[in-house]
């Protein structure tokens, strides 16, 4: 099933739904990390591709691990910062994984944390705390390989290209203990404590040149 592609996109576009939680601690610095998946065998294969095209070889995450508990356990390296909180990972019909990991100062974190698991950008200012992210299609698929081999699958598969396209979805969300002071990209609560925003593959089968952008600042 897998066609010989080149692409730079982020291999979480290839879990059926991807959930990835950050809870704050009032210290603005410290929490916990929530991820939460469901993949299938076929989007597995995805995943595998784009994680080894993809992932920097100094903080590589085994896709095999997203399978395997014990595995993960293995793989997944804890430090002073970072601890494993715990892993569970149902194969009963599909793989759905729920990982729970702590940590004391979210800057270094960012560095110890495979980026398959954590991307942003985060910056300092006085008692501010600001988190972004930007996810650039074009940027991803600049030959269009991944656009097309998701086109393809109209012709070879149509019941898979409906699942990627309207199935696959990533989920952010931001908890913190103090109000959020301003965002934009995002969805709000009522108390300005939880940020979150979402986006699916057919995002960007719709629109290639769509730049999706996140802010917050706390």
């Amino acid at each position: 099933m897998i066609k010989k592609m080149m692409i730079l996109l982020l291999p979480v576009l290839f879990f059926s739904c991807y959930t990835q939680k950050i809870i704050l601690n009032p210290d603005k610095n410290s929490g916990e990390l929530f991820i939460e998946y469901n993949l299938t065998d076929d989007t597995f294969q995805l995943l595998s591709f784009a994680f080894y095209e993809m992932a920097d070889d100094q903080n590589k995450l085994s896709p095999e691990a997203l399978i395997d508990v014990n595995l993960f356990k293995e793989k997944f390296k804890e430090s002073e910062n970072v601890k494993l909180k715990s892993v569970k990972i149902d194969n009963t019909n599909g793989y759905k994984g729920a990982i729970n990991i702590e940590f004391k100062n979210l800057e270094k974190a960012m560095l110890e944390i495979p980026k398959e698991f954590i991307n942003f950008t985060m910056a300092r200012s006085g008692n501010f705390l600001q988190l972004s992210q930007t996810v650039n299609f074009k940027e991803m698929d600049k030959e269009g390989k991944f656009k097309q081999f998701i086109i393809d699958q109209k012709t070879d598969d149509i019941q898979f290209y409906n699942y990627l396209v309207n199935d696959t979805k990533f989920n952010f969300i931001l908890e913190t203990r103090t109000p959020i002071f301003q965002a934009s990209g995002v969805r709000l609560s009522n108390f300005n404590k939880k940020a979150e925003y979402t986006f699916k593959l057919g995002d960007y089968i719709n629109n290639e040149n769509k730049i999706l952008k996140f802010f917050i600042k706390l």
